[in-house]
């Protein structure tokens, strides 16, 4: 899930999770005002703390388009939330 005023999110990022580890990641984004992500860090609300599972959330992050819906500040930050279960 998306949550970043101001924002239209858009496109699903291809995640591979090939060590099959499951939980909850939250990555704190910010970006500019033409909507390019210029920070990233694991955001409060993660279930687990996993430096394999943050890392491939934060290169779906850094895939997904980004698009400002009116008028935005020069720097604005939200978060992301990708959630790993069993198949």
């Amino acid at each position: 899930s998306y949550n970043l005023k101001g924002f239209k999110v858009s496109g699903k990022p291809n995640i591979q999770n090939e060590r099959q580890k499951f939980g909850i990641i939250v990555v704190e984004v910010c970006v500019n005002k033409q909507g390019k992500i210029i920070s990233t860090k694991q955001g409060r609300g993660s279930t687990v703390s996993d430096n394999y599972l943050y890392s491939i959330s934060e290169r779906a992050v850094r895939e997904l388009a980004i698009v400002p819906q009116g008028n935005v500040s020069e720097t604005n930050c939200g978060s992301v939330t990708i959630e790993y279960k069993a198949n």
